[in-house]
């Protein structure tokens, strides 16, 4: 192909540009899609730990994050195209060797097929679905080989050497399967094979680890866990980074995740979109709650079920309103006769003081038709420091409004710390003695705090509604006495649960209530 004297000079400065990083080298150098749009700041970071940065690193990406381009296509192109001999031989593992000799002839074809590619190349030495040897000269016009082979997961690769090299870079992509992680046997051979195959590859050769959180016993979970005795620097992406904010907003923007989760949190597969979007998984066994365990209600029937309940308010308030921070959450708990709970509302945001009390006032409001005017509904805040600040203002909203309420003072202290509180909520919820609705814009948040939360920590984001949530615990008390004469389909007409039989009675009656357990046999 002649190019002109302008078409040259732009094509030199394309390729100065290409060798920069992996995102400028596949936008400006590789043929991509259509629908193209602009990378993540990730995208150059993975791009610095395979060209610039020294060690081992374990990577954890969401899936579509994009890693098969910059790791599997943009680096070994890359590295074919501006040879070094600190990356001449490369070692590409995935989850079996089909899926590796899949890959590997896919470089070998981009590579041999675009002129721009292969303009440095002198000799094609091997060429095969497990190996391409190549000799290249680099911007020196001196020549390397640079060696690429691939292997499954579990190959026996200890002591990998050719000739007198050994590998400077094995590059490992989502070696295991969900399949794979159901199986004890699996995962623990996998974690042996990777010890002491992966690990004593060659003294030198560093290990790029990149894949999904499939639980706990995960080769890459594994790795993050003991990182500093492995030597493993750790990085994590999610579809959402640390603040709330999406990792990628060009291709998955906010409004696409929420309408995501909230779609698979219909589904009941919370812990489906938690593993692959934002590379957490909890195992049964570590989990606190199950979604199962929580009875549902529809709003429909509200009003019969909530009859002579005592209705009691909570917030748990957060100090900033600025994005990624922790939310302010309102819960509203409607407490039966026999002490169950039905969550009939949470609102949360990031408010400032000011739309705090306005919420605050709004949900006062809103439920004290349920509650009977005659009673004033209690609202817990946090004792200290907010408390204190908010309270001298709300009392003068009450008498500006009209809208009377009695403010409780709770102390987290006495529950512990967060996970502890949250966690004594687990006792209430197995005994089937919360009720969520069916549908609210809320859950999906919420839902989300619910199943990240394991027996030694929290997976999700945020914790914020669930700690709303735990502080009725400190207030919410049920009716002294209640009226006999309540309608059918009401909370009375359906408490007969046993713990000892694990069943119900008032099959009926609860149906007739708007309620339903999908969870237990009726009898």
């Amino acid at each position: 192909m002649n190019l002109t004297k302008e078409q040259t000079q732009e094509m030199k400065e394309r390729v100065g540009l290409a060798e920069k990083n992996l995102v400028n080298f596949r936008y400006y150098l590789l043929v991509n899609g259509k629908d193209e749009v602009a990378p993540a700041d990730y995208h150059y970071d993975w791009s610095s730990i395979l060209l610039n940065e020294e060690g081992n690193f374990a990577v954890e990406g969401y899936r579509e994050s994009a890693k098969g381009q910059i790791v599997l296509r943009a680096f070994p192109l890359h590295c074919l195209m501006f040879p070094s001999t600190d990356r001449d031989y490369i070692v590409l593992i995935k989850e079996n060797s089909t899926l590796a000799s899949q890959k590997l002839l896919e470089i070998e074809d981009e590579y041999l097929t675009n002129p721009v590619l292969c303009s440095n190349l002198v000799e094609v030495k091997q060429k095969s679905n497990k190996v391409f040897s190549v000799d290249v000269k680099n911007a020196a016009g001196e020549l390397i080989n640079v060696r690429i082979e691939t292997y499954g997961k579990g190959s026996a690769i200890r002591g990998l050497a050719n000739i007198d090299r050994r590998p400077k870079i094995c590059v490992i992509d989502d070696p295991q399967s969900l399949e794979d992680s159901r199986s004890e046997t699996i995962l623990k051979n996998d974690w042996s094979w990777f010890l002491s195959d992966v690990k004593f590859l060659g003294q030198h050769t560093k290990i790029v680890l990149i894949g999904n959180n499939l639980g706990e016993k995960c080769i890459v979970e594994r790795v993050f866990a003991s990182a500093a005795e492995l030597g493993f620097h750790t990085r994590k992406v999610a579809v959402m980074n640390s603040a709330g904010l999406p990792s990628w907003p060009e291709k998955f923007p906010m409004e696409f995740i929420n309408k995501e989760r909230a779609s698979y949190r219909s589904l009941g597969q919370m812990d489906v979109w938690m593993r692959e979007r934002m590379c957490e998984a909890v195992t049964p066994e570590n989990r606190v709650f199950n979604l199962a365990d929580f009875v549902r209600f529809s709003y429909l029937y509200l009003d019969k079920i909530t009859q002579n309940c005592n209705f009691f308010l909570t917030l748990d308030g957060a100090s900033s309103k600025e994005p990624g921070s922790c939310y302010r959450a309102i819960t509203v708990n409607a407490v039966t006769e026999d002490n169950r709970w039905i969550i009939c509302d949470v609102t949360y945001g990031r408010w400032g003081s000011d739309v705090c009390i306005d919420e605050i006032f709004k949900a006062v409001i809103k439920w004290i038709p349920y509650n009977g005017r005659h009673k004033r509904i209690p609202f817990g805040i946090e004792k200290g420091w907010f408390k204190q600040m908010l309270e001298p203002f709300i009392m003068k909203e009450m008498q500006a409004r009209n809208v009377f309420f009695n403010i409780i003072p709770i102390e987290h202290a006495k529950a512990g710390n967060k996970l502890d509180r949250v966690k004594m909520l687990a006792p209430r919820v197995a005994a089937h003695t919360i009720l969520l609705p069916e549908n609210a814009p809320w859950l999906p948040e919420f839902e989300n705090e619910i199943v990240g939360v394991t027996q030694d920590g929290f997976k999700s984001l945020f914790t914020d509604l669930l700690d709303s949530l735990a502080m009725q615990g400190q207030i919410a008390t049920p009716p002294v006495t209640g009226n006999v004469d309540r309608p059918k389909g009401a909370m009375q007409e359906v408490s007969g649960y046993s713990p000892l039989t694990g069943k119900y009675t008032g099959h009926k009656a609860l149906q007739s209530g708007g309620l339903h357990d999908p969870t237990r046999p009726w009898q």
